[in-house]
């Protein structure tokens, strides 16, 4: 299974760090050349981004249309799934076996979240087991876009859905409150960035975040409902939460080894 690392050109040593990563498992990976957002001036944001509740950084632009220009080399390649990663992540002692092949991804299944940011989320009560993992459904938010198994068939169909850019892009893959497409949640998760895990020194300093958070945040626009549009909405939810019955849930991180952390007994115990 084809595995992306979307890494920018000045950042050598994050190309350094995955190259060891990947060699330590035994794998290889691809390179993609992440746009820059210092490439991007006022006529090419505006043409992509829809202004509406959120108030874009460059860097979050030049972020999605990197993702989007990897989906686009799946969709036109020949494997069944790929996997996206970016690359600031630590990955668990078994992580080879989930990015080595897509063997173990359950037919008709298109995208599956590998990493976890240690936030709380929505997921099924029940899901597949896979060796010491299980496979189940995601029904919440969960953010982070790092690593992410995805199909040809999506891939090509994202690419589609996103000549506009309306919200960042692990928003747009992983809300599953405005998704049609059902996804999947690997628990425990193979990988997670260096910026979520508790008690660990920076030697991978996000490029986007500091920008992020210094954005300023447009408050989102409330929708106004009718009376029977209300009524409609809070029978759906209860339809939906009886079908489901999902529980709230935070994904631990998968073991890892000493070279890459000393976080499985912190997490997991």
């Amino acid at each position: 299974m084809r595995c992306f690392v979307i890494n920018l050109e000045r950042e050598t040593g994050r190309l350094g760090w995955m190259t060891t990563a990947f060699r330590r498992m035994g794998l290889g990976f691809e390179r993609f050349s992440a746009i820059d957002k210092t490439a991007l001036d006022d006529d090419i944001i505006n043409r992509l981004v829809l202004r509406n509740h959120h108030n874009w950084s460059p860097g979050e632009v030049a972020c999605f249309m990197s993702h989007i220009a990897v989906w686009r080399r799946i969709a036109e390649g020949s494997d069944r799934h790929a996997v996206v990663l970016e690359d600031d992540v630590y990955f668990s002692r078994d992580a080879a076996d989930f990015l080595s092949d897509d063997a173990w991804i359950p037919a008709g299944v298109d995208l599956i979240k590998l990493e976890t940011t240690l936030n709380p989320v929505l997921v099924g009560r029940r899901g597949g087991k896979i060796k010491t993992h299980r496979l189940l459904p995601l029904y919440s938010f969960h953010n982070g876009a790092a690593t992410y198994a995805i199909s040809r068939r999506l891939a090509a169909q994202l690419v589609t859905q996103a000549s506009r850019i309306d919200r960042p892009v692990d928003d747009f893959l992983f809300d599953m409150t405005r998704h049609e497409t059902p996804c999947w949640q690997l628990s425990p998760a193979i990988s997670i960035q260096e910026m979520f895990l508790p008690d660990q020194a920076t030697t991978l300093p996000s490029d986007l975040e500091p920008e992020r958070l210094a954005t300023p945040r447009l408050p989102r626009p409330k929708v106004r409902l009718t009376r029977s549009e209300k009524a409609i909405r809070e029978i759906r939810r209860l339809l939906w939460r009886i079908l489901h019955f999902p529980r709230r849930a935070i994904i631990p991180m998968g073991a890892q080894d000493r070279q890459s952390g000393r976080l499985a007994e912190q997490m997991l115990g």
